[in-house]
C-alpha cells in the first residue's frame, strides 16, 4: 500500500469518526443539564416548588398535630383540674390554627417571591437571602406560638400543663402560677424577636455583600479595559 493510500484511508477514518460523532452528540444530554442548571430560572422554580410541597405538608402535619391535641386534652382532663385543662386546651387549639395558617402562608409567599426573584447577574445568593428570612420567620411564629400556649397553659391548666407541652423549657412539670406563665411569655416573644433579628441580619449581609461585590467588579472593568 502507497503512502497516498494510506494518506487517504486515514483522512476517510477521521472524517467518519467526526461524522459520527456529530450524529451521536445529540444524544448526550448532559450539557444541555449543565446549561439549565446554571441558570438562575431552574433554581428557582425548583426550591419555589420544593417550599410549595413543604407548606402543604406542614399544614397536613399540623392539622394532625390538632387532632391529637383533642385527645391529649381528653385524656389529661382525666387527672385533675378538667375545668382549666379543657378551656386553657380550647384556647391553644384555635392558637394552634391561627399560626398554623400563619407557617403555612408564609412558606408559601416566600416560595413565590423565589420564584419571581428579578435576574441579578448570581443564581443562588439571592435565594440564600430570601431563605434567612423566612427560617426568622418560621422560627419566630414557632417560638410565638409555644410562649402563648406554654403561659395560657401554666396559668389555666397549672402543673399539666408540663404533661401537655413537655418540650418548652419553662414547662417542667413543676412549673405553675402567674410568674412561671410570664417567664414563658417572655421567652417566646424574646426567642421569637432574637430570631428574626438574626436571620434577618444574615440576609441582609448577604445582599450586602453581593452589592461590594459588584461595585468593585464595576470598578475594576476600566482598568481591566486599559
Amino acid at each position: 500500500m502507497s503512502n497516498p493510500q494510506l494518506t487517504e484511508n486515514v483522512e476517510k477514518s477521521v472524517k467518519s469518526v467526526v461524522l459520527f460523532w456529530e450524529k451521536v452528540q445529540k444524544y448526550f444530554f448532559m450539557r444541555r443539564v449543565l446549561t439549565i442548571i446554571a441558570q438562575g430560572v431552574f433554581f428557582k422554580k425548583i426550591y419555589g416548588l420544593f417550599l410549595k410541597i413543604t407548606a402543604v405538608l406542614t399544614g397536613i402535619g399540623g392539622l394532625a398535630l390538632w387532632v391529637r391535641g383533642w385527645v391529649l386534652i381528653s385524656e389529661m382532663s382525666r387527672y385533675g383540674n378538667a375545668a382549666g385543662v379543657i378551656f386553657g386546651g380550647l384556647i391553644v387549639e384555635v392558637l394552634l390554627i391561627v399560626f398554623l395558617y400563619a407557617g403555612v402562608h408564609t412558606l408559601w409567599l416566600r416560595a413565590v417571591e423565589i420564584e419571581n426573584l428579578p435576574e441579578s447577574g448570581y443564581t443562588v445568593i439571592p435565594i440564600i437571602a430570601t431563605s434567612f428570612k423566612l427560617v426568622g420567620e418560621l422560627y419566630a411564629i414557632c417560638s410565638l406560638f409555644l410562649g402563648i400556649a406554654g403561659a395560657i397553659l401554666i396559668w389555666l391548666a397549672g402543673r399539666m400543663a408540663g404533661y401537655m407541652l413537655p418540650s418548652f423549657p419553662m414547662v417542667d412539670g413543676t412549673g405553675s402560677g402567674f410568674i412561671a406563665g410570664l417567664l414563658t411569655l417572655i421567652l417566646g416573644l424574646g426567642f421569637g424577636l432574637l430570631a428574626l433579628v438574626v436571620f434577618y441580619f444574615f440576609s441582609e449581609t448577604t445582599i450586602v455583600l453581593v452589592d461590594i461585590a459588584g461595585r468593585l467588579k464595576k470598578n475594576n472593568e476600566p482598568l481591566a479595559e486599559e
